[in-house]
């Protein structure tokens, strides 16, 4: 939103006479810092009025994905750049400071007295973005910076100001502090919290007990807070994909829950604090006269084993906050000439981390219709009554959401339940927002903002979800049910998880419908227009507002064979391939894309959209886009189905988006995979190795790579010469997530397109079949030869063919014999170690192989492997294996176990040269649980864990 020209600079406004400023805000938080750069970057004076000062301390240090889109919105329609830097860890580091901490889930544990956890009753919610990184903010920092920004900006500080009096007048306001002072102006807003001035003058605070929810909390920050995965008892394959430190930890118990917030956790930190709170029901765990907070911290975490080892170095460094209860509302938030704003409205608890993504929605919502009544000078109560309903939503909606989790968390059955619902709203609810600021980027009238307020449930989770509003509101009769002991809440759960199950306001694909899938990590981009959510929509990113007058587009000239040819060069085998050429015929009949119509279309997961890897060139072949040189294992716990076999995922016609000024634009999507028989380590690796795509795709004839980084590449892609003689080549570029396996692109070049970009997946959903997806949404532009119609059955038909080779090439490539000088030598350790049959050569899913040689006297230096066994034959030679210290002779044609954990030191005794087979099995599914050196080897630095080659990573 650029500055309004029609609401002159401060004190040039002829409208302020008479006033001191337009707007008084109380609070300079974030809350208040963000409104006020907002309103001063767009024309307004503004007082930002505060009883503390900055830096200070403040706990709501867990950012979600929602609020960094929540954020975005607010920095690209407001033009505040400061805010665009929360949406990465690295851009928090960089201008905010080097203390924030990462968060790459959001995990819950449930614990229950002189217990150690069950490992069947955890579960952990990875964010789903490629692009966006949610961080645990030292708010001190944070906050500080945002209200410099607010200053910078023009805004009027007052700090360390305690307001006596707020005066709310016909046609004024104004704060008088305690110091006598006065301050007048057009309008007030309130964001200072509980204690608002406003909320006490007009005693607009609701009674409590108007709220389902009841929480008291006491929290602060503390040093040597150890991390949860070095306290817990479980088998290592019990462990999430990511370790627990790396998110933000909710360790859970009847009827409340603790959290670990880390700012260490991050390597680039320098940060070394955690915050820690705990929040439970005031009626089960009512305070104790004259018990301090640390002392009733340390009595309630020694209850729980794990708790207790977690805090047994745990060092305070701040006084501890310790609340009554928690819950408060407001039986209004606006009127004539003011605003309670965010917590100062209302709060329920911190579960689930809604504070930051409510103030921003708020900020969103009240903002624009500030500006609009300070240019128009109407402050009438009416044209601010949707901020009023939004706040009330938002109240409503999450005190039934947390009260439902804390109904559950006394059973695990129900707990499992309810936070799926939660999960179910979590990827939507993105995606809308991601769709809206994309558009907005194409077409920026902020009238497209505007109509995304209009929806059918304001402040809900997913506002414009008609089936989760279904599912929600039975989750809350059914946890009202066991509140009122009407239910038991096993069955309450096991009911609940049904309707999950069965629920079209549940994504499908990613877990969330399945009782045992703890872990879940969904796609980046997810969904498209995957099923039962398409049906009300297209969900986020085409439910969009479709406004102004019908257009007709313009014909395009079309060829008359809109299909790519196969590449001369492609193997007789798949020039016929019938599913290919079913599909030629297919796209000739009215309708296209290989379905009649009404014929139900084939989704057996989720659809991607969004940026991807994988481009059709002028030729129309299919580029699914480069691939990192090293890419590491882990993935996402999404389940799936798909016959052997490429399958076009029988995409629509191109959508048609009509912008918020009435013009037609055409957008091409294409969903294509196959099952392939090997793991999905093996796949990801061989399918991202760009420089060996020659040799798996038929279509390009060389690539060379431009630039890469850890986790992105830039490469020309070069294409065999096509029918007529004319060699195609292009730059594309490719950024991938290495622990969801998914990888996104985009075409630098991009030639006859506008744009084109792809996603690519690999679902593992068995250890030996791995699903391999390839999405793409682009545009051809109009003076083109093909339009976008013609370009999407290109793709169709060309994916087909070339899943097909690959597929069948990966798997030839697991019957692969493999010698001892095909595969890299290993000397770091001593000797001459080599890595033979690995997940990377042969797609071994449970162990993997090699050899190792050594001259006489030489050394394979001390090591253990903390999660496998290792099984090792001398086929040659002689060898002294020290276990743990204790020499064991192992003669030519003998064998030995290594159990885990066992410290070894392996020496040739031979006269001659020893050779060695070794196999460790089951694979190590973390570095740090595959190889650990307890000495340097020749020459090396000191140990350090490593993963030892072949080990999943």
């Amino acid at each position: 939103m650029p500055q309004d020209p029609q609401l002159p600079q401060n004190s040039q406004n002829p409208r302020t006479a008479g006033h001191d400023f337009d707007v008084i805000i109380l609070g300079s938080g974030i809350a208040g810092s963000t409104l006020g750069a907002i309103l001063a970057k767009n024309g307004a004076s503004v007082l930002l009025v505060d009883a503390g000062v900055h830096p200070r301390f403040s706990v709501g240090e867990s950012t979600t994905l929602y609020t960094l889109n929540v954020f975005r919105v607010l920095a690209e329609r407001y033009g505040i750049p400061e805010l665009e830097p929360f949406s990465t860890v690295e851009g928090c580091l960089e201008h905010i400071g080097p203390s924030v901490g990462r968060k790459r889930h959001f995990g819950f544990m449930l614990h229950r007295e002189g217990e150690e956890p069950d490992p069947r009753e955890v579960n952990q919610f990875a964010p789903p973005s490629s692009l966006l990184q949610t961080s645990h903010l030292h708010r001190q920092d944070s906050d500080a910076y945002l209200f410099h920004a607010a200053v910078r900006y023009g805004c009027v500080a007052k700090q360390a100001y305690r307001v006596a009096e707020v005066e709310l007048g016909e046609d004024q306001v104004a704060v008088v502090g305690q110091d006598g002072s006065r301050h007048t102006a057009r309008y007030l807003v309130d964001g200072s919290g509980f204690r608002s001035p406003v909320a006490r003058k007009l005693d607009l605070r609701r009674q409590p007990n108007d709220l389902k929810h009841h929480s008291r909390s006491l929290f602060t920050h503390m040093l040597d807070v150890r991390p949860t995965d070095d306290c817990l008892r479980m088998p290592a394959e019990d462990l999430p994909p990511i370790p627990w430190v790396d998110g933000t930890m909710h360790h859970t118990f009847d009827r409340g829950w603790l959290w670990i917030i880390p700012f260490n956790n991050e390597p680039r930190s320098k940060n070394p604090l955690v915050s820690v709170g705990l929040t439970y029901d005031e009626r089960r765990y009512p305070k104790t006269e004259g018990v301090a907070p640390e002392e009733e911290f340390r009595a309630f975490t020694s209850r729980f084993p794990v708790l207790e080892r977690i805090f047994a170095d745990a060092k305070t460094v701040r006084p501890w906050v310790s609340t009554d209860r928690l819950q408060y509302s407001s039986t209004r938030t606006v009127g004539h000439r003011w605003c309670l704003m965010s917590h100062a409205a209302g709060f329920i608890d911190p579960l689930y981390s809604r504070g930051l993504t409510n103030t921003g929605e708020v900020i969103n919502a009240l903002a624009w219709r500030l500006l609009d009544a300070l240019r128009e000078d109407d402050f009438a109560e009416e044209r601010f009554a949707y901020v009023d309903r939004l706040q009330k939503g938002l109240i409503k909606y999450n005190d039934e959401l947390v009260n439902c989790s804390f109904v559950g968390l006394g059973d695990y059955e129900l707990w499992n339940a309810v936070y799926r619902v939660w999960g179910a709203a979590e990827v939507p609810v993105n995606l809308r927002f991601e769709r809206y600021l994309e558009r907005y980027r194409e077409h920026p009238d902020d009238r497209l903002f505007q109509e995304m307020e209009e929806v059918p449930y304001l402040g809900y989770l997913v506002p414009d979800n008609h089936p989760h509003k279904r599912l929600f509101d039975e989750m809350v009769r059914l946890c009202d049910a066991v509140d009122a002991g009407e239910r038991d809440a096993a069955d309450a759960g096991r009911e609940l998880m049904k309707r999950v199950a069965e629920s079209d306001g549940v994504i499908p694909g990613i877990g969330l419908g399945d009782r045992d899938r703890r872990f879940i990590h969904p796609d980046p981009g997810l969904p498209g227009r995957h099923g039962p959510l398409a049906r009300r929509g297209r969900t986020a990113r085409a439910a969009l507002p479709r406004r102004g007058p019908k257009v007709r587009e313009a014909p395009r000239r079309r060829r008359p064979d809109p299909l790519t040819p196969v590449p001369p060069d492609t193997p007789k085998e798949y020039r016929d391939d019938p599913s290919a050429s079913d599909r030629r015929a297919a796209a000739q009949r009215p309708g296209g894309h290989g379905s009649e119509p009404g014929d139900q279309r084939r989704r057996t997961g989720p659809h991607l959209r969004g940026a991807g890897a994988g481009l059709a060139g002028p030729a129309g072949d299919r580029h699914p886009g480069p691939g990192p040189g090293r890419p590491r294992h882990g993935g996402p716990d999404r389940p799936g189905h798909q016959p052997p076999g490429a399958a076009a995922r029988d995409s629509p016609a191109p959508r048609r988006d009509r912008g918020v000024k009435g013009e037609l634009t055409v957008i091409g999507h294409t969903e294509n995979e196959i099952t392939v028989d090997a793991p999905a380590g093996f796949v990801w690796t061989h399918l991202n190795d760009v420089r060996s795509w020659p040799d798996l795709f038929t279509e390009y004839a060389s690539v060379e790579v431009l630039a890469e980084s850890a986790d992105s590449v830039r490469f020309r892609l070069t294409m065999h010469p096509d029918e007529q003689g004319r060699v195609w080549s292009w730059v594309s570029e490719r950024h991938w997530d290495e622990d969801l396996r998914v990888v996104r692109a985009r075409r630098v070049e991009t030639g006859p397109f506008e744009f084109m970009n792809i996603v690519w997946t690999f679902h593992e959903e068995a250890p030996d079949r791995t699903v391999m997806r390839w999405t793409q949404d682009f545009r051809m532009r109009p003076e083109a030869p093909l339009d976008t119609a013609a370009m999407t059955d290109r793709i169709n038909a060309n994916s087909v063919v070339q899943m097909q080779i690959i597929k069948d090439r990966l798997e030839a490539r697991r019957r692969t014999v493999v010698g001892f000088d095909d595969v890299p030598a290993n000397t770091r350790r001593g000797g001459d170690l080599r890595a033979m049959v690995t997940p990377v050569t042969s797609g071994s899913s449970s162990g993997f192989c090699g050899a190792v040689r050594l001259a006489p006297g030489e050394t394979v230096t001390e090591h253990y492997h903390p999660y496998s066994e290792e099984y090792l034959y001398v086929a040659r030679g002689r060898l002294k294996a020290e276990l743990d210290g204790e020499a064991v002779e192992v003669p030519q044609d003998h064998a030995l176990l290594i159990p885990r954990n066992v410290r070894h030191r392996l020496t040739s005794t031979a006269a001659g040269e020893t050779l060695a087979v070794f196999q460790l099995s089951p694979l190590a599914p973390r570095p740090e649980l595959g190889h650990v050196d307890t000495e340097p080897g020749p020459g090396d630095a000191p140990p350090a864990a490593a993963p030892a080659q072949g080990e999943r990573a």
